[in-house]
């Protein structure tokens, strides 16, 4: 092989190897759906083509090629800055999109045609990048406090924009004596596309893994997730309340909400009318919980949510909210039919205790609730008829008046 032609593979390795990016990037886009990743296939592909474009000029002008190549190049930074951005529902705009690469294609144009300045074009594209990409990773600056892999993409963001400083400055500290001996210069394209693939690969592959991972948790969210109400299925609910419980001692609060009479409404309008109920259901559910509580589906009509922290005072604030919500919503039921409401039982985790045994407590609570009246808040260990709380909102009981003593009635023959 000459030496032309060794130089001319060596110069073409930089977009061989990006362009094994833009496969990895299409190939996730099939697995996950995620449409960042077809953004950042394509300004791979792009990178490529402005890659090409100035090893290869195709225009009648090497000037035009070279122009073409930085406008290019530039398109492909800013696409590759949305694409990340938008994983974390961020994005920077349509107008800053073209600002940005209208300012790149203006300023290589004109020190080309106007006052030929090499060294001005390589720090108009790399400086540019450069700082495009740390408002990027500031953006990120969140992800530093996620798991694992959200650290790797964030500190690979800031890698990634810091290296376009020192490559500037070393791609253009040797100033040639015009813009064609620059693209046949091997120490400047070592510097260039060597360094520049690599780093760039790397902090897309980072993406990648990113991805890979959300993938993952969605498939794990889908699994979990119970698509009649919205709320977490059983399995879903029960896996992360004993992590939660497994990070925290104390202070959780099981809440079990159980429908009043729900078969008589699959029994009297249909199933198909059941299935409506329980979705608003859920969905108030959803409204009147906390971000931070875990709310599940755990049986037909029945429904539990765990509040992290506010003990029972919390747990109490949270059943007025749910028995007025349930009161003030217009089910799609006949104006004859009896209103929709719940019976609630709430038990507080002592030291040391298992779900279970939580569990049992707050079962045992809704049993009471049941057999009381229904319509109705029982918070374990309180006397019936000394602090329950009933549908006139006044269920929030004092908490030091909370024993751990349990009714003897047994929560499996509880009624509907």
């Amino acid at each position: 092989m000459n030496s032309s032609a060794a130089e001319l593979a060596a110069n073409l390795l930089g977009p061989a190897m990006a362009l094994m990016v833009v496969v990895v990037c299409v190939a996730m886009w099939i697995i996950t759906r995620h449409g960042y990743m077809l953004g950042l296939a394509l300004s791979c592909l792009l990178a490529v083509v402005a890659g090409v474009t100035q090893v290869l000029p195709w225009l009648p002008s090497f000037g035009a090629s070279i122009v073409l190549s930085n406008i290019l190049y530039a398109t492909a930074v800013m696409i590759g800055a949305e694409s990340v951005l938008r994983r974390s529902a961020l994005r920077i705009g349509m107008p800053w999109n073209v600002l940005y690469v209208a300012g790149v294609g203006a300023v290589v144009t004109y020190f080309y045609f106007v006052i030929p300045n090499f060294q001005a074009r390589v720090y108009a594209t790399h400086l540019s990048a450069g700082l495009l990409f740390l408002g990027v990773a500031y953006a990120l600056r969140g992800l530093r406090l996620g798991p694992v892999w959200e650290r790797v993409l964030f500190w690979a963001a800031v890698l990634y924009a810091l290296e376009f400083f020192p490559r500037a400055i070393l791609s253009s500290r040797h100033v040639p004596a015009d813009t064609m001996s620059a693209f046949a210069d091997p120490v400047y394209w070592q510097i260039l596309q060597y360094s520049s693939t690599v780093v760039a690969a790397g902090f897309v592959l980072s993406v990648v893994v990113a991805a890979l991972f959300d993938h993952v948790e969605d498939l794990r969210r889908d699994r979990d997730l119970d698509r009649l109400t919205g709320v977490l299925n059983r399995r879903g609910f029960e896996e992360r309340t004993e992590a939660l419980m497994r990070a925290q001692g104390t202070g959780c609060t099981l809440v079990l909400c159980d429908l009043d009479h729900f078969k008589r409404i699959n029994d009297t309008y249909g199933h198909s009318m059941g299935d409506r109920v329980l979705g608003i259901v859920g969905g108030i559910l959803r409204a009147t919980a906390r971000e931070q509580d875990l709310v599940g589906r755990i049986g037909g009509e029945e429904f539990a949510v765990m509040l992290p922290d506010g003990g029972t005072d919390e747990a109490g604030r949270l059943v007025r909210r749910l028995q007025k919500a349930l009161a003030a919503t217009r089910f799609p039921l006949p104006p004859a039919a009896a209103p929709i409401a719940a019976s609630l039982g709430i038990a507080e985790r002592t030291r040391g205790e298992s779900f279970l045994a939580l569990f049992d407590r707050a079962d045992a609570a809704l049993y009471r609730a049941k057999t009381g009246g229904r319509n109705r808040a029982v918070f374990d260990g309180v006397a019936p008829g000394e602090r329950d709380g009933s549908a006139d909102g006044n269920c929030e009981p004092d908490a030091a008046s909370l024993t751990t003593a349990r009714p003897s009635a047994s929560p499996h023959s509880r009624p509907s």
